[in-house]
């Protein structure tokens, strides 16, 4: 019984990219590891916004300071 149907192939020739070459049209690793870092910001920004934008360990509500601030002007 032969297998002559199946295409031929030599064992280990894969068809990846190698590491060193970036695929076409991919962004840099620069730039992910940027992109990467501005989300951690965002979300931690967006975390503390949620939290009520208390002042650390005091429990101070700076947004509820500011407002007051503006009304007194």
């Amino acid at each position: 019984m032969t297998t002559s149907g199946l295409p031929r192939t030599t064992p280990g020739a894969g068809s990846r990219t190698p590491a060193g070459e970036p695929i076409p049209g991919a962004p840099s690793r620069a730039l992910r590891l940027r992109a990467a870092a501005g989300w951690l910001r965002f979300m931690h920004r967006a975390e503390r916004d949620l939290r009520g934008a208390t002042d650390g360990p005091t429990g101070r509500d700076v947004r509820a300071e500011a407002s007051l601030a503006e009304t007194k002007t």
